[in-house]
């Protein structure tokens, strides 16, 4: 046996119009969606420890004169003693 009529819910007007609304309403926010913005460049940061490392490196070379300073007097101050004793 068929049944005569529409079943209420399809193709009804206000489910058709109730569809168009969403699919509009889909179709506006996925229109609104912007891609994602590409990443930035990576940038190295600017070396700051230069500074340091200069200063370090007078520091030691510092530390090393004073060292050959010291040994050299010492090996003169030696000489000077043997030469006494002899």
């Amino acid at each position: 046996m068929r049944r005569v009529g529409r079943r209420i819910g399809h193709g009804s007007p206000a489910s058709e119009i109730t569809m168009r609304m969403i699919l509009s309403i889909a179709c506006l926010l996925v229109a609104a969606c912007s891609p994602p913005k590409p990443p930035e460049e990576e940038r190295r940061p600017e070396p700051q420890a230069a500074a340091v490392v200069q200063a370090a490196d007078a520091y030691k070379d510092a530390a090393r004169a004073a060292v050959a300073n010291t040994e050299h007097a010492a090996a003169k101050e030696k000489a000077a003693l043997d030469a006494a004793t002899r």
